[in-house]
């Protein structure tokens, strides 16, 4: 089994580190078929992912069932740096669990606070990170507020979402600084996708009372573009319901 870490880390001010606490809303647990072959891919059995809750524990639990499942993988498999830490529980071996954290990890807890960002695991995106990483990044700063972030160079369009994450980017559309608001979440058969909003045009004779349509010949609204063009040396506009206004 492997399970991301909660993580609760206090740094001492004396040593010159502010003082922070990174927590969890829910604990992500990976299991099923293992592998000790390091050059193996992990594979999610993404309709297989369950959500528990335990008694007196404070945490919703996350159930991910995989194959060729180890730490190595896993962490190979994650895409924040902030996320990057797990903890690899073995009932068989006397050990019982190990914990493992790659550097990025340990880079954005220690850096001082003006250069802490919630960022992807590679700093090059090449072309593995799309709009479920956007979505992730975004909604860890949404959730932990104290730190700051990237996307990069990341096109939030590339890729598809579960209903997780059209869930998380829905609940992020009051924050006020919610950074994909350019962005609109639209269904695609059985996932969604993310696509840039038209960008609104002002109505160049009444604006701020209406919007121009992006489409019309004199970038007007409706009503303003049938009383432009109802003199007959005005050529006629290429939207043909902005001609049928009386």
């Amino acid at each position: 089994m492997i399970a991301e870490a909660v993580s609760a880390i206090c740094q001492d001010e004396s040593s010159g580190v502010d003082l922070f606490v990174l927590s969890a809303n829910d604990v992500d647990v990976y299991h099923d078929n293992f592998t000790a072959d390091s050059n193996s891919n992990l594979t999610i059995l993404l309709d297989q992912i369950k959500y528990k809750q335990v008694e007196e524990f404070a945490w919703e639990i996350n159930t991910v069932k995989c194959e060729k499942l180890s730490p190595s993988n896993f962490l190979a498999n994650n895409d924040l740096n902030i996320t990057a830490s797990c903890f690899h529980v073995n009932m068989v071996d006397g050990q019982l669990f190990s914990i493992h954290v790659p550097t990025c990890f340990w880079e954005f807890v220690f850096q001082e606070k003006c250069k802490r960002l919630i960022k992807t695991v590679k700093p090059f995106n090449d072309g593995e990170y799309g709009g479920k990483t956007c979505v992730r990044i975004a909604f860890k700063t949404y959730e932990m507020k104290d730190f700051k972030f990237t996307f990069g160079d990341i096109d939030p369009t590339f890729g598809t979402l579960a209903n997780s994450y059209k869930e998380k980017n829905d609940k992020m559309k009051a924050w006020v600084d919610f950074p994909l608001h350019e962005y609109q979440c639209n269904k695609c058969a059985n996932h969604y996708v993310m696509e840039k909003k038209l960008d609104k045009l002002k109505c160049s004779v009444c604006y701020p009372k209406n919007w121009a349509n992006s489409k019309c010949s004199y970038k007007m609204c409706k009503k303003c573009c049938a009383s432009h063009t109802s003199s007959m040396t005005m050529q006629a506009c290429k939207v043909k319901s902005h001609r049928s206004v009386a």
